[in-house]
């Protein structure tokens, strides 16, 4: 009886809490991987903040991809960077963008519901540069945990790395 109720509540959490992700790709290194394995926390009342990794819904596929734009701002990518209300994105997120897709030279204006995803291989990911804005409810999660390999297992926070 015991064994029946920890796998039911192992299924509720997993189900209601928790999401495990496995990476496909390479946009999202050096951060994660192909092949990474993550977990998510279901997309909550919490705020989703910038540079938190999120995973949103996109067409049949979850994609996994950082926070760059917040609902409201302003976004333009010019000579390679990315400006946010007109205001230069720093740290390692503001890598030099060969390409700036729908918002090369041109400012986007995300709505009260809209974020902006960048992968973190900024050269080599199909984001928010190709597809768009993403609308809050594709946002399925914000990824917390690394799960494998085992010696990377650790929390992901959305802090910028220096």
């Amino acid at each position: 009886m015991l064994l029946l109720a920890l796998f039911i509540g192992v299924l509720l959490f997993r189900g209601f809490v928790f999401e495990r992700i496995v990476v496909s790709g390479s946009s999202m290194c050096d951060t994660l991987e192909n092949g990474d394995v993550v977990l998510s926390r279901k997309y909550d009342a919490k705020p989703i903040k910038r540079f938190d990794i999120v995973v949103v819904k996109h067409g049949s596929v979850s994609l996994v991809k950082r926070v760059i734009g917040l609902p409201n701002e302003s976004l333009m990518i010019s000579g390679g960077i990315v400006f946010v209300d007109g205001a230069a994105l720093g740290g390692d997120y503001g890598a030099l963008i060969t390409d700036g897709g729908i918002i090369d030279g041109v400012i986007l204006h995300l709505r009260s519901d809209e974020f902006f995803l960048l992968g973190d291989n900024r050269n080599h990911s199909e984001d928010s540069r190709a597809f768009g804005a993403v609308g809050a409810d594709s946002i399925t999660g914000v990824v917390v945990f690394r799960v494998f390999p085992f010696w990377q297992m650790g929390s992901l926070g959305a802090t910028v790395k220096d």
